[in-house]
């Protein structure tokens, strides 16, 4: 897994990324420090890269954006190194795979929210959002759900209630 590490986060973070095992780079070292965040996006999924920011915004250019790319946004109280590579090492290992086929991942202080891409369509022809929350207090519990709250299974596919 190769990071595009944004502008709204230390360059350290791409250093400590590199040190555990990924390929990284920080948007400075690319050149691309002022530039818009819909180039960092079209930069890093042409390179195959997932972006790692706290803007927002990424997640709707991948909403949008055809072809391929994931984004990690991190919604953290503090975004200081230390909190957001605690944060990391705990969260990467197990939304990696995910991140792989095309996602956002929003990681907060005490959940992350999967969301895969494309949005598909629901068994009765609702168009859905599929969200994966991951409660890692006490242990990983995964909630799958639709816009609409009826609760998806992700075996099924099926409306569960």
């Amino acid at each position: 897994m190769r990071f595009l590490v944004d502008a709204n986060l230390s360059p350290r973070v791409a250093e400590w990324l590199r040190d555990s095992g990924y390929g990284a780079l920080h948007v400075v070292d690319l050149g691309l420090a002022a530039a818009r965040d819909r180039e960092i996006f079209e930069h890093a999924a042409g390179e195959g890269w997932t972006v790692l920011t706290s803007a927002l915004d990424f997640g709707d250019i991948l909403a949008r954006a055809g072809g391929s790319g994931s984004v990690v946004i991190m919604r953290l109280r503090s975004t200081i190194t230390a909190r957001t590579t605690t944060r990391l090492d705990s969260v990467l290992p197990q939304v990696v795979p995910v991140l792989e086929k095309r996602a956002v991942v929003i990681v907060e202080e005490a959940r992350v929210r999967v969301r895969r891409l494309p949005l598909g369509h629901g068994a009765h022809g609702t168009r859905y959002a599929l969200v994966a929350e991951h409660y890692v207090e006490a242990g990983v519990r995964r909630r799958l759900h639709d816009l609409r709250g009826c609760a998806w299974t992700d075996r099924t596919g099926e409306c569960a209630g």
